[in-house]
């Protein structure tokens, strides 16, 4: 059966590339022959690794298939030939086949490191983190609700690795060093999990070659090391001392031998210790990497402090023309910017320290409304507020930068609450897991808690959230913007907290997040709209909702296209009526799923048992809108993006899917079955009344803060004959997990 898909992904070639096919049919051919050999199955590795690095960082998914074809099919061929046996070799016969058997399972590796590697050159340093798990463990399979490797198979494993290095074979060596580094990548962005990459340097040092000998790939492994301890480690003085100094010593020899190296090295000290003194001379040293080389530069001017405001808006247009030229489509530009945000970071953290405030707002505004071909270095619109939020996390504190009328002014929390223990409520309240870098006992796992959602940590939680953003300190600002006025919030960094929802309500002003740089297309009157109802019946209060939310629709004249259940809904019909431009508004309730190992595979299930990705979602045009429409997702997750890189939520259904001419409302978490149904039909009540969207979802937060009573009364208001709230109901609705996790997107 795998043989057959393996096949049919070589025929899909013939229309991409010739080269590759080509290769293919050879693959093919050696398949087909008949049971696996060593030489066939040595055919689909060398296969495999030429489609992963040949594949451009657009086409990842092009990559990935293939890996995931080959690994169980060498893990077939391992299991009927195996066991490997190191203790008894026996015949020279089968000391030959056992060799072979170790080179077969260090090739299921190589494919999956390599696709790691490439997945973080994507941006997507989850997914490479599970290929990483099957690197270890090749029977890994996280589709089974695994969330760790097999220790003692991995263990194992290592054995035979260390078995191959140690009779001499080369191959083996670069692998093994290949797959610690390409570890050490992964976990410098995701977090060190339970330190195992800093502990795994006691098992890798014996076999790397340090001085003139040392291949490309040792050293790329010293310098990712060096960065893992700098960040994370930064306590390990006498293992970073050693670590610089063996680097300092290369990078000599390197210079003197001018070779590419020296670079990678020069980087690396320059990076770790933003001086000067390397930062200079790796700019005059050879380069093909482009990104690396406009990092360098940036850091020079920031150093030297030579620069004027055109240098440096200037910079920040050539890095994002850079980032467009590198990708394929919008998804996969958001993913670089997201993976590249360290650059961006580095100089409005400078700004910041310079007091340059207006500037800070306005290159951030650059770098995010560098979109849906707006071009590149427009300044913030005159006609709205902008509200730069940056938690520092180095010291606890918190910086508001607000934009208003052309100004900005800077207003910075106390500090006196950690990050840390905020992270870890939210963590118990959300079941989740965040690993805060630097933070070594928020790298530890605990799996008692993963997944366990705890909703009676909610006011623990909504005091820990007052308690680190001190709403009240940025509040009065806020208050002064003229009331008429919008205002757009942007998280620099992203941490998927429901701060709009607790500044809305600290300053009682409605704003959303920004998304679109273009010029503000004004929301449309809604006077038609398209309902898409539990596809796959299992939101019991959906029908509620649905039929209030068609009462206030006929209540206003408003005509809708209404698809409700199993036989109501298919996929095929929600594509074709999401591309219609006649609806100023689609309200969906659903089931909605973020993936934050591949945001771009995130789901809206719009048909049972076929969900929609927001790949396929991101790419369905609708054109010829006079104004704005309004996408609500009255669904889990869909506010939700992912938290990585210190970036500014590029990805996810809410933020991917607003455009020029869309606004999206949805939720930040997982959602209650009658707290969302709840919140959506106060807010569908006040956009029929044409009221604002953003100040109308404030004022429906409002109105869940107050309680159930208020809660009740105002949907009594609305239909006095569709309960969805009872005198009984026990939970308490005015908590901020019910009543904070919607936010709009604009």
């Amino acid at each position: 059966m795998i043989i057959g898909e393996i096949n049919d992904f070589i025929a899909g070639l013939e229309a991409v590339d010739k080269t590759a096919y080509e290769r293919g049919l050879a693959l093919s051919a050696a398949l087909s022959a008949g049971e696996a050999s060593f030489d066939s199955i040595e055919k689909l590795f060398d296969f495999t690794l030429f489609i992963i690095t040949a594949s451009p960082i657009g086409h990842y998914n092009i990559a990935i298939t293939i890996t995931r074809l080959a690994t169980p099919l060498i893990n077939q061929f391992l299991e009927k030939n195996g066991p490997i046996d190191l203790n008894n070799h026996g015949t020279l016969a089968n000391r030959t086949k056992t060799f072979k058997l170790m080179r077969t399972l260090v090739s299921v590796s190589e494919i999956n490191v390599h696709l790691a590697d490439k997945l973080l050159d994507a941006g997507l340093p989850g997914l490479a983190f599970d290929h990483m798990a099957i690197a270890e463990d090749p029977l890994y399979d996280k589709s089974d609700g695994s969330t760790h490797i097999d220790i003692e198979r991995a263990k194992r494993n290592l054995r035979f690795w260390h078995f191959l290095i140690a009779s001499g074979d080369q191959f083996a060596r670069e692998a093994f060093i290949r797959r610690e580094t390409v570890h050490l990548k992964v976990r410098s962005i995701i977090g060190d999990v339970n330190g195992e990459g800093l502990a795994a340097y006691s098992t890798t040092k014996p076999f790397l070659v340090k001085g003139p000998g040392a291949p490309d790939g040792d050293i790329a492994y010293q310098c990712h090391l060096l960065k893992l301890l700098k960040a994370h480690y930064p306590h390990k003085t006498m293992l970073l001392k050693e670590l610089f100094g063996d680097l300092d010593r290369q990078l000599d020899l390197e210079k003197k031998r001018r070779t590419p190296r020296a670079f990678e090295i020069a980087f690396t000290l320059a990076e770790v210790t933003n001086q000067l003194s390397y930062v200079k001379p790796a700019l005059h040293l050879r380069s093909h990497d482009p990104v690396k080389t406009l990092l360098l530069k940036a850091r020079r001017l920031l150093l030297e402090r030579s620069y004027n405001d055109s240098i440096l808006h200037g910079i920040v247009a050539e890095f994002l023309q850079l980032l467009i030229s590198r990708s394929s489509d919008a998804l996969i530009f958001d993913l670089q910017r997201q993976a590249y945000s360290e650059f961006i970071n580095l100089i409005i953290v400078h700004c910041l320290d310079c007091g340059r405030y207006e500037k800070a707002v306005q290159l951030a505004y650059q770098w995010r409304s560098a979109n849906e071909g707006a071009p590149i270095g427009a300044e913030p619109p005159v006609d709205e507020a902008l509200l730069l939020i940056l938690p520092n996390t180095a010291e606890d504190k918190v910086s508001y930068v607000l934009w208003n009328n052309n100004h900005a002014e800077h207003v910075q929390t106390s500090g006196q609450y950690p990050l840390s223990q905020l992270i870890s409520i939210r963590n118990k309240i959300e079941g989740t897991w965040n690993v805060l870098l630097g933070n070594e006992e928020s790298a530890q796992f605990n799996e008692d808690e993963h997944g366990m959602i705890d909703p009676e940590q909610s006011q623990a939680y909504m005091n820990a959230l007052l308690a680190y953003f001190e709403p009240d300190r940025i509040a009065p600002l806020l208050q002064k913007i003229a009331p008429a006025k919008r205002l757009r919030v942007l998280e620099l960094t992203w941490t998927n907290f429901p701060i709009i929802p607790l500044l809305s309500e600290a300053a009682d002003r409605p704003m959303s997040v920004l998304v679109s740089g273009k010029a503000s297309a004004p929301p449309s009157p809604i006077r038609k709209a398209l309902i898409w109802c539990d596809p796959d019946e299992s939101l019991s209060f959906s029908v509620k909702e649905r039929e209030i939310i068609t009462g206030i629709m006929d209540k206003h004249s408003i005509q809708y296209d209404l698809f409700e259940g199993i036989e109501g809904c298919s996929k095929a019909a929600f594509i074709e009526k999401y591309s219609d431009p006649a609806y100023d508004l689609i309200w969906m309730m659903c089931h909605g799923k973020f993936n934050s190992d591949d945001p771009t595979k995130s789901e809206l299930w719009v048909e049972n048992k076929n969900p929609l990705r927001l790949e396929e979602i991101s790419h369905m045009a609708f054109h010829d809108r006079p104004a704005k429409r309004l996408l609500v997702l009255n669904a889990c997750q869909s506010s939700a993006s992912i938290v990585r890189y210190n970036s500014m939520g590029f990805i996810g259904l809410g933020t991917s899917l607003t455009k020029e001419m869309q606004a999206v409302a949805g939720h930040l978490w997982l959602t209650d079955f009658q707290a969302a149904p709840a919140i959506g039909c106060l807010f569908m009540d006040r956009i029929a009344r044409g009221e604002e969207w953003s100040a109308a979802l404030h004022e429906s937060r409002m109105i869940m803060r107050s309680g159930n009573s208020a809660i009740i009364e105002q949907l009594e208001a609305i239909n006095p004959k569709v309960p969805l709230i009872y005198e009984s109901t026990r939970k308490d609705l005015s908590l901020s997990m019910y009543a904070y996790s919607g936010i709009l997107f604009e």
